[in-house]
């Protein structure tokens, strides 16, 4: 734990000593003139049935970015999950604003596909529940992130209707892709070829928002096993209203068989009491989440499942809330489980 604090403690002397650096050679609102540093801390208490209840520093997050110029900017994160157990980098790139349809960026951030760069961080609106739905975790590896080169851009006017695009051509997930699509994620890559990955979505204003993504590569070491993923989604925000829905499959081929996976989700929430006491009461959101699960088409198990899950959000402040849950998963085929999980969480961010 020890190397952990001095390691977070390095990190952010150097941005400090960045931001004096900058400080002296540019003048006060300037957008080259200061890095900015955010950061997020989550913490949790949970039982799942037949597992110890448990309290977990779940994670803290430390962002910095800072523009060089008018269109250039540079990012790098970094993640501490569970009190230090697990340190890792999770986006380190630079971002080149050439044009709003086309703009370049290059070094590791979210693989282009699904909505999970909408959905995964604990204090967005759109992150309604403290788990993520089981399609995200066991399809799509939580939090995908891929180092690569990137391409995005807007058409059209982004108060109206717009469409926009996302490419990136990257490593790619690595040889457990077809086991454990979870252990798969890799830093380096273990193969010649490189995924690819891209999403499309057509929006109106920043109410509607409908999407597909699709993404193939090679993931064994010897670049001859594919793996295909499709998605698709809808975002709807509406005032107080936030409704989300996913669906996603995937083909992954070993040296046997072919298998297929597919699930998804739809969870919303609505606000209340917006800013009704600005001490005690930012907001209090009902929410709820229906899921479904098949982990092969070809194997009827207790993998496959039907899931819900509801609670409430309550933010006293800005930047400030809790997340109670309450999760039920019903197993399609065998003995039912007891796996049922219910959590409360406490996410700042700052």
């Amino acid at each position: 734990m020890y190397k952990y604090l001095l390691f977070t403690t390095g990190i952010i002397s150097c941005f400090l000593t960045e931001i004096n650096a900058q400080e002296l050679s540019k003048n006060f609102g300037d957008l080259a003139s200061f890095t900015e540093i955010h950061a997020y801390v989550a913490v949790d208490i949970s039982k799942r049935q037949g597992l110890n209840s448990e309290f977990d520093p779940h994670e803290l997050y430390l962002n910095a970015s800072s523009r060089i110029s008018q269109n250039i900017k540079a990012v790098a994160e970094f993640e501490i999950e569970h009190g230090g157990q697990l340190l890792k980098m999770t986006k380190l790139f630079s971002e080149w604003n050439l044009d709003e349809k086309f703009n370049l960026k290059v070094g590791l951030d979210f693989a282009p596909f699904s909505v999970q760069d909408q959905v995964y961080y604990s204090p967005l609106r759109l992150r309604k529940f403290s788990s993520h739905a089981t399609s995200t975790r066991e399809i799509l590896p939580t939090a995908w992130r891929e180092t690569g080169l990137f391409v995005f851009g807007t058409f059209g006017d982004q108060q109206k209707i717009h469409l926009k695009y996302d490419v990136g051509v990257f490593n790619g997930l690595g040889s457990e892709a077809f086991n454990n699509v979870r252990d798969a994620k890799q830093s380096l890559d273990n193969n010649n070829n490189k995924m690819i990955a891209g999403r499309v979505s057509l929006n109106y204003s920043k109410h509607l928002q409908v999407g597909a993504s699709y993404s193939m590569g090679k993931y064994d070491d010897l670049d001859q096993l594919d793996l295909k993923m499709w998605a698709s989604h809808i975002i709807i925000q509406k005032n107080k209203f936030d409704l989300i829905g996913e669906y996603i499959s995937s083909q992954t081929t070993d040296s046997v068989r072919t298998k297929t996976k597919s699930g998804g989700y739809v969870m919303m929430g609505y606000r209340f009491f917006e800013n009704l006491l600005s001490d005690k009461i930012n907001y209090i959101e009902p929410i709820i989440r229906l899921q479904i699960m098949e982990s092969d088409l070809n194997v009827q198990d207790a993998n496959d499942f039907i899931g819900y899950a509801f609670g409430f959000n309550y933010s006293p402040a800005e930047h400030y809330k809790f997340v109670l849950e309450y999760e039920v998963l019903k197993e399609r085929f065998g003995q039912q489980i007891d796996n049922n999980l219910v959590s409360l969480e406490m996410v700042i961010d700052f």
